[in-house]
């Protein structure tokens, strides 16, 4: 009894503290299926998934050294065995406001966001989602 009252207070004190980072976007995402997923380089600059009307945004909280944050819906092929692009979206490192970027993903399609920086044709912190269905 007297471990899981730690993990309650621990686990709300966790989520509190990740509430007040995260952009409102994602803070306040309630949709089944929604996925999240920061680069590996900078965490704080993230991607958000939302299977309700299929966009896709992207923000870019680089300290502006010339890399650009960019992310892209993936969805399965399972004839190929691989993940396949079907859309990306870039953000604007210069304002850091989010980009939206959205396209028709047929219903049930198994997808997941892949994030990544860019800087001409080098890349770096490519990080992966959780899967959910379009």
């Amino acid at each position: 009894m007297y471990p899981s009252k730690i993990f309650t207070t621990v686990a709300t004190i966790g989520a509190t503290a990740a509430l007040t980072i995260l952009p409102y976007g994602v803070a306040n995402a309630q949709s089944p299926g929604y996925v999240f997923v920061g680069t590996t380089v900078y965490p704080k600059s993230p991607a958000e998934f939302e299977p309700n009307g299929d966009r896709l945004t992207v923000w870019d909280y680089s300290p502006g050294n010339g890399w650009q944050t960019r992310a892209a819906v993936q969805k399965w092929n399972s004839g190929r065995e691989q993940w396949e692009q079907i859309f990306a979206c870039t953000a604007n490192a210069t304002t850091q406001d989010p980009k939206s970027c959205s396209q028709d993903i047929p219903e049930g399609t198994l997808v997941r966001v892949r994030i990544w920086e860019y800087k001409g044709t080098s890349t770096r912190g490519n990080n992966y989602s959780s899967q959910t269905h379009a």
